[in-house]
């Protein structure tokens, strides 16, 4: 009998890391800091967040992913996938891929599952087996794992309510059957699997219903730096509020501010800035013509960057408010 639970829960977990992880068993594996995956990262110019035991890397202007050990499990090969120049995380063992203006999906051993022949301005992750494309001006579809799509319909022109900068992220995406798609500023259509109508909502309700289905653990705080206005750090809390990482870092997983989000391995993306002369505040009081460098931080409050580079990024603050360079 124990034989056979034991075999019972081990083909249970396999069926879940099937489902939800595209077949691999380290979607939830804990990446470690350690100086092997710590050098193994240095080769590489940008880095994106872990999800599903995976993350984007990129070298040579090309993107690939690594797994939770670092090493380069598919190569570096894709162009940039979106318009923040980052390639996609996985979302149920696929991830977004763009070449020639066009969209396609990879899974986690790198093959192209669905063809790169998607015609968008941009498409969404996959939730509960299913993504929203959004074709452009106020056009909208839904496709499901191989790629056909299921119903069209009309949505709110995102190039003008997001500006042009706009990505994955903002893009609406099934929770608990049901799809929520901007339509107005102040209104929402949503639609079950099926793409039927089941009602149209408020930005309050939305808002009320965001928080009562957001239960995730982490969250950004801010600090500003030396007393200045324009210039801040961000850090880490839990749920409690307890601080499990300093408030030093320039960004966190690409996150706003007090955004709600996980870590499923056990590490969050940070960024640290160099400000050199030349810097100037750009959009959204965001600051252009910095030098970044891209790490990775657990929740025991370690990161993969060097006291160097740490002391480096504070000395260039720190010159850029004494010279009036922060000044606006």
């Amino acid at each position: 009998m124990l034989a056979i639970l034991f075999c019972l829960l081990i083909g249970g977990g396999y069926a879940y890391a099937k489902l939800f992880n595209g077949g691999s068993s380290e979607g939830s594996a804990i990446v470690e800091l350690t100086p092997e995956f710590v050098n193994a990262i240095q080769k590489y110019e940008e880095l994106g967040s872990f999800s599903e035991g995976m993350a984007a890397v990129m070298r040579d202007g090309k993107w690939g992913y690594i797994n939770t050990k670092g090493e380069e499990v598919i190569p570096c090969q894709f162009p940039n996938a979106d318009y923040y120049n980052t390639a996609s995380p996985f979302h149920e063992g696929l991830a977004l891929i763009q070449k020639d203006g066009k969209w396609g999906f990879i899974n986690t051993k790198g093959d192209e599952v669905i063809p790169i022949n998607i015609e968008a301005e941009a498409v969404g992750r996959f939730s509960e087996g299913l993504a929203f494309v959004y074709k452009s001006g106020e056009d909208f579809s839904v496709i499901d794992k191989e790629g056909n799509t299921l119903f069209s319909d009309k949505c709110i022109n995102f190039g003008e309510y997001y500006t042009d900068d706009f990505d994955e992220s903002v893009l609406p995406f099934y929770r608990q059957g049901l799809l929520y798609v901007r339509i107005s500023y102040d209104k929402f259509t949503v639609y079950d699997k099926q793409g039927n109508k089941t009602k149209e909502i408020n930005q309050e309700t939305k808002d009320e219903l965001d928080k009562q289905e957001d239960s995730k653990p982490y969250t950004i705080f801010l600090k500003e730096f030396d007393d200045n206005e324009v210039l801040y750090t961000v850090g880490l809390k839990d749920a409690n509020g307890t601080e499990l990482l300093p408030a030093i870092y320039d960004e966190i997983e690409n996150y706003g501010l007090e955004q709600y989000f996980d870590a499923p391995n056990g590490v969050v993306l940070v960024v640290l800035e160099e400000i050199g002369d030349d810097v100037f505040e750009g959009y959204a009081g965001e600051l252009e013509n910095t030098k970044r460098y891209y790490g990775y931080a657990d929740l025991k409050g370690n990161d993969t960057f060097t006291d160097e580079i740490k002391q480096k990024c504070k000395k260039s603050k720190e010159d850029a408010i004494a010279k009036g360079l922060l000044d606006y």
